[in-house]
Formats: C-alpha cells, sequence, structure tokens
C-alpha cells in the first residue's frame, strides 16, 4: 500500500476545500403560471423596435438552496434567429424586491457587476460563462444585458416568458418608433439557471484548520524520531 506523504495529503485536503461544486449540479427553472410564446424582448423584437440596449431580470433569493456558483443561463424559444449586435451578460446582487426594478437599469444593482459571458447570438439561446459565486443571504440575483450595436433579427422571434410575479421580474431600456420606451413589469422570461452547490465558509475553515493541525502534529512527529 502507498503512503501519502502528509504536505501531500494537506495539500489535496486544502485543493478541495476550496474547489467549488463539491455537491452535484442543480438547475432552478422559472416557470410562469401562464407560459405564452408571445414576448420578444429583448433576443428577437422586428420593427417598429428601433434599438434594444439593456435588459435587466432579479431572480428571487428563494429559489437557491444555498451558496452556489451559477455557470449557465438558458432561455427557451422555438425560433433559431435572434437580433444581432454584441450582447454582454453580468451577474449581480441587488436589494430591490421582484417587481420592484427601476427602468432606471443603473440604479438596480447592489454590488458591482461581475461579467458572465458576451458575444453574438447564435441559432440557441444557451449562455455557457465565468461562473458567479451567489450567496442567497446578501440579496437577490440580477441578470444585466448590455446591448450595443442591436439590430432586428430578419423575422419576429418570440420565447416562452410567464406571468408569475414572485420568482422574477424585468426592465429594459429600448427605442419604440423612434420614442424612448424604459420600461419594467412583473413578466420575465423563463429562465434555467444551472448551478453547483459550494460549501459553507465554515465548512471550509474546519476542514482547513484540522488539516493544519495533522500537518504540525506529523511534523513534531518527524522531528521527535530524528533525535
Amino acid at each position: 500500500m502507498t503512503v501519502r506523504p502528509l504536505t501531500q495529503t494537506l495539500a489535496l485536503g486544502l485543493f478541495i476545500a476550496s474547489t467549488p461544486g463539491t455537491a452535484q449540479g442543480q438547475s432552478v427553472v422559472m416557470v410562469g403560471q401562464t407560459g405564452r410564446n408571445i414576448n420578444c424582448i429583448p433576443f428577437g423584437c422586428p420593427a417598429p423596435f428601433n434599438d434594444i440596449t439593456g435588459y435587466q431580470q432579479v431572480f428571487a433569493s428563494t429559489l437557491f438552496p444555498g451558496r452556489t456558483a451559477i455557470t449557465q443561463l438558458s432561455f427557451f424559444s422555438p425560433a433559431t434567429m435572434f437580433s444581432g449586435g454584441f450582447w454582454s451578460f453580468s451577474l449581480a446582487y441587488t436589494n430591490l424586491a421582484v417587481g420592484a426594478l427601476s427602468p432606471n437599469l443603473g440604479s438596480n444593482p447592489s454590488s458591482s457587476l461581475s461579467p458572465f459571458w458576451s458575444g453574438a447570438l447564435g441559432s440557441t439561446l444557451v449562455f455557457v460563462g465565468t461562473p458567479f459565486f451567489y450567496d442567497p443571504s446578501l440579496g437577490n440575483l440580477l441578470l444585466d444585458i448590455v446591448i450595443t450595436a442591436w439590430e432586428p433579427p430578419p423575422g419576429g422571434a418570440s420565447w416562452i416568458w410567464n406571468d408569475i410575479r414572485t420568482s422574477c421580474s424585468r426592465a429594459w431600456n429600448s427605442q419604440y418608433s423612434g420614442s424612448t420606451n424604459n420600461q419594467a413589469d412583473g413578466s420575465c422570461l423563463v429562465t434555467q439557471i444551472h448551478h453547483t452547490v459550494t460549501p459553507e465558509p465554515d465548512t471550509v475553515v474546519l476542514l482547513v484548520t484540522a488539516l493544519g493541525v495533522l500537518f504540525v502534529a506529523g511534523t513534531v512527529r518527524r522531528r521527535s524520531k530524528l533525535r
């Protein structure tokens, strides 16, 4: 039997303790009371929308079981062609309740925006991004989307939205027929949030402390044998 040196055991334990996603991956899906395929904001609106520059959606913290790493966002649509332009997704916290977002999008985050994904839209609305480590005790989750050089799709594209009004809501900035169209309402896109539960900080501290004690004890024992 191979015995791993204590220093290697300590390093392995520290790696495990500091690595997110030690639990099985999970997903949260927002499903409305009357899911309908009639919405176009923000991914697929045709004329007379002249420009969509920003979109936000808030998710209730109660949707999540605890500290988690968010790795993928998915939206649902029968279409395969969406708006052009460059899209930047970020995640953040907000102190605002579901249904309370302001059309002044800059006032909604309560923390710095954390970049998640950026690029042009493909044939599906599935976005795998930089993991965002989310603690529901710190506030609701906010998705922020900024669009530059927006272009309408060849035809209108719609996807599933909901009006459940308790798990998520939205706000957006756009132009409609040449007039400013900044709004907020209680509906939102049906969204699948892929996430992995991460260890609680106290658990990590206890494990690191225990490994440290073992390391010190092993060092003292080796020195005593050498005397």
